[in-house]
C-alpha cells in the first residue's frame, strides 16, 4: 500500500473516532420529550428519511440521523416540526437527500 493511502486511512479513522466521540456526548434528556411524543406520521418520516440517508449502514448511524433531525426540531434556529426539518429548503438546497 502506498503511503498516501495509507495516510489517507488514518485520516478517515481520526475522522470516524472523532464522530463517534461526538455522538457519545449527546445530551439526549432535551430531545427526549420529542422521541416520547412522536405520532405515527412522524415515525414514517423519519423512517423513510433514515432508509434514504443510511440505509445501508448500521444502526447506531441510524440512530445519529434521527438524533439530527429531533435536535434541529428542538432548536430555535430550525423549523419547529419534524416534517418541516425533512423538507426544509435553503435558497434550494434540502438538507436531506
Amino acid at each position: 500500500m502506498e503511503i498516501s493511502a495509507i495516510e489517507d486511512l488514518e485520516s478517515e479513522n481520526v475522522q470516524n473516532v472523532q464522530c463517534v466521540q461526538d455522538a457519545q456526548n449527546v445530551q439526549s434528556e432535551p430531545i427526549e420529550h420529542l422521541y416520547n411524543n412522536l405520532t405515527s406520521y412522524d415515525q414514517y418520516l423519519l423512517a423513510k428519511l433514515v432508509e434514504c440517508e443510511a440505509g445501508n449502514q448500521s444502526t447506531y448511524t441510524k440512530t445519529l440521523i434521527i438524533f439530527v433531525v429531533l435536535n434541529r426540531v428542538n432548536d430555535p434556529n430550525f423549523p419547529n416540526s419534524i416534517k418541516e426539518v425533512i423538507y426544509q429548503n435553503n435558497n434550494g438546497n434540502y438538507q436531506f437527500s
